[in-house]
């Protein structure tokens, strides 16, 4: 392998999902106080622009994505994310 793509981003299904099918080694970004303000909207980010229509076909596409084979490191604070990428180097990053 030439390259690796990590792809971070707070979006189950349109980050970590999306870019996993695409060949990227997603991260998700489940932090703490971002998912409390969510759980509080209802589950809703406020930025949403979602018909329910499509949050329900978004949620049915969550889980998904969480039960893949492969589980995508989860990252609960910025702090984590140089040893997440080490690992994920390690792990499939480019052999020299």
């Amino acid at each position: 392998m030439d390259f690796l793509w990590c792809h971070v981003g707070d979006d189950l299904v349109k980050d970590v999902g999306a870019s996993a099918k695409l060949g990227a080694s997603p991260v998700w970004a489940k932090i703490p106080q971002v998912e409390e303000i969510n759980r509080k909207a209802g589950g809703i980010p406020g930025y949403s622009t979602a018909s329910p229509k499509e949050r329900s076909k978004l949620k049915r596409m969550e889980l998904d994505v969480q039960k893949q084979k492969d589980p995508h490191p989860i990252m609960t604070s910025l702090s984590q994310l140089p040893d997440i990428l080490q690992e994920i180097v390690e792990k499939k990053g480019p052999k020299v």
